[in-house]
């Protein structure tokens, strides 16, 4: 972790919300070749680390390295179906989507790709983007590929600045027909993140401008095809996005030139609520495991500008979806840019720029959240016959939402109650014999259990 000299209490008042990780140790593994502005994602078995561009010469990687998790060993890329840097990649229902990219961004100005490649049952094609982008925002979900923002041109200024046309596009990918729509987001900007719970798509924040970014967040409502628009606590770009548990989390990233943002904007459907990460910071990986959520490395001082990369952080912050609580794990490496991805409770934390010039991925395995669920909530008696307990491991709020479905995902109405202050008692009595699945939401936290009607 970076030495940053704090005062004592400043060191203090931070142990008074992070812990110190209870996890192993990372694990390095050595890649064929170093990379940054790329992709991963887990494919079967594997860890597919997706083109990007070469950290020395900023060309253009056109391969994919693959790691074979049962041996955590590389094994023979897959040459030629890579992607440039700062390209977005997704998996489908159909398949594996690599969209995009800048095709050299040693070139002034660089070419941006039109290509969307596709690997499917075996087998790579080509499809044709409506127009290039590079730097957008990427997810999957009801069968489509939905991707928006980036850059449309690229160049450097006389300054050494980044200038461009963003894009206010929204391609939608219709994996059954194979066929494109286009719709909008409400302002044009790249390096914008992206999130979805399956029926509600978030783009959030961007670069859009020199020394500028955006607080925007557009939400796509995916079964309406409504559009809706809400902001951020902060502006920032080169941000980070996942939904998980119910929430969509938007962290970090760059406010203006280099100045970094350590705020978590988190949304549960209802009400805003915001986090700290232990560091502020920008280009981070980000990763969910069961109950663990990992925001991983980053850059303490990213330029906005310049889109350089200025002092690259190994700190990992945990969170704890089910208890809430905040923990840090290091890394061996310093990493900016990385790209996370998860398999049966490893997080893998694909390579980016590391002053080690020592290409590599990091894994490390992670609780599932079986065990801290049930360490922090419990149901007596189970099966029931007229009611039942369910006590949590947190103090509950009056304001607590109890939510009951069917096996057929039906929602049941319940009679309950508060009693102590974590305990409720759900009243059985009149349901049919059956399993049922239970969520409650309280003080921003996430509980679910099943429980069985005799």
């Amino acid at each position: 972790m970076k030495n940053n000299y704090l005062a004592s209490w400043a060191l203090s008042l931070t142990a008074l919300f992070f812990s110190f990780s209870s996890f192993g140790q990372w694990t390095k593994v050595t890649t064929p070749w170093e990379t940054f502005a790329h992709t991963a994602l887990t494919v079967g078995d594997e860890v597919w680390i997706i083109g990007g561009a070469d950290p020395f010469t900023a060309e253009p990687i056109d391969s994919i390295m693959v790691l074979d998790i049962n041996t955590n060993t590389m094994i023979e890329s897959i040459e030629g179906w890579g992607a440039g840097g700062y390209h977005s990649s997704v998996e489908g229902d159909s398949g594996i989507y690599i969209l995009g990219g800048f095709r050299s961004l040693a070139n002034n100005p660089p070419a941006i790709s039109d290509t969307m490649r596709v690997y499917s049952n075996g087998s790579w094609s080509n499809v044709i983007m409506p127009d290039v982008i590079g730097a957008a925002a990427v997810v999957a979900a009801q069968g489509k590929i939905i991707v928006g923002g980036g850059y449309k041109s690229l160049m450097w200024n006389a300054n050494n600045q980044a200038v461009g046309t963003f894009s206010d596009d929204v391609f939608i990918y219709d994996e059954a027909t194979q066929t494109w729509t286009t719709e909008h987001l409400s302002e044009p900007r790249a390096f914008l993140a992206a999130a979805t719970d399956g029926n509600k798509v978030a783009f959030a924040g961007g670069h859009n401008g020199i020394n500028s970014s955006s607080a925007v967040v557009d939400w796509y409502d995916l079964t309406t095809g409504a559009w809706s628009a809400d902001v951020l606590s902060q502006n920032r770009g080169f941000l980070s996005a996942i939904y998980a548990q119910g929430k969509f989390y938007f962290a970090g990233g760059t406010i203006v030139n280099i100045t970094q943002s350590d705020v978590v904007d988190i949304w549960d459907g209802s009400a805003w609520t915001t986090a700290q990460l232990s560091e502020k910071r920008s280009l981070m990986g980000i990763a969910v495991s069961g109950s663990q959520l990992l925001f991983i490395g980053g850059d303490e001082k990213h330029n906005i500008n310049l889109l350089s990369i200025i002092e690259p952080l190994d700190v990992v912050d945990h969170l704890n979806l089910n208890t809430g609580v905040w923990s840090t794990s290091t890394m061996n490496d310093e990493r900016v840019g990385v790209a996370g991805t998860t398999h049966q409770g490893t997080v893998y934390a694909t390579n980016g720029f590391s002053p080690n010039f020592n290409p590599s991925l990091e894994y490390l395995a992670v609780s599932t959240g079986l065990e801290d669920q049930n360490r922090a909530s419990q149901v007596f008696p189970n099966p029931s016959i007229e009611s039942f307990t369910w006590e949590l491991g947190i103090g509950l709020m009056e304001s607590y939402k109890l939510e009951v479905v069917n096996t057929l995902g039906q929602p049941i109405e319940v009679s309950h109650r508060l009693i102590g202050s974590n305990k409720i008692e759900i009243e059985t009595a009149n349901l049919p014999s059956g399993s049922y699945h239970m969520t409650l939401n309280s003080s921003g936290q996430s509980f679910s259990e099943t429980f069985l009607v005799q």
